[in-house]
């Protein structure tokens, strides 16, 4: 079950590829993140500061109009991202964002178990290796047994997970994935 709406995700998601800010992965990016999500709710904020008109260039005014609502009811903490990237949400799909010349670019979120976690793997080998497997076969049940398996071995019982940014989607699937998504493409 999520924790935070449709709009904000697709907004973490967006911030997350244009800015290379891997929570777990690159150094300070939940900070990252959330000085955006601090611009987007902050009324005082000028159209014309540089950080707002920086962050305007790369995260489509669409999804941060239709997200602001929702941040201003729920802002997550610095420590509530990263719990949202590394054990709670599942950010795998396709993202957009504008480039500097402003051009629209779609690229693939992926997700995996972190195994370089040492916790979870060194001291749970099998478990974890199983679990990956589970995963890449997409077989709900048994990513359902190992996933189990594994959190029982664990701190807290939680998984850490990673993400990183994907090949680029094909011209298919980002079709698909703006029909899907039409809220954010009005014009299609």
């Amino acid at each position: 079950m999520s924790t935070i709406s449709p709009n904000i995700k697709m907004l973490l998601q967006s911030i997350m590829v244009s800015k290379n800010a891997l929570v777990g992965s690159v150094s300070g990016s939940e900070k990252i993140i959330r000085s955006y999500l601090d611009l987007i709710v902050d009324d005082e904020v000028s159209t014309d500061d540089d950080n707002y008109v920086e962050m305007s260039k790369s995260i489509p005014s669409i999804l941060i109009e239709l997200a602001k609502p929702d941040l201003e009811i729920s802002m997550p903490s610095d420590n509530e991202l990263k719990n949202l990237f590394l054990y709670e949400e599942d950010f795998s799909g396709i993202a957009f964002y504008t480039t500097k010349n402003g051009e629209l670019t779609f690229a693939t979120i992926a997700r995996g178990v972190d195994l370089s976690s040492g916790e979870q793997y060194y001291n749970n080998k099998y478990e974890a290796t199983c679990f990956s497997e589970a995963l890449r076969s997409g077989d709900e049940t048994q990513i359902k047994i190992t996933g189990d398996a594994l959190k029982a071995n664990l701190p807290n019982k939680k998984i850490k997970y990673c993400h990183w940014i994907g090949n680029k989607p094909t011209d298919q699937a980002i079709a698909n994935f703006e029909i899907k998504s039409s809220q954010y493409f009005p014009s299609i």
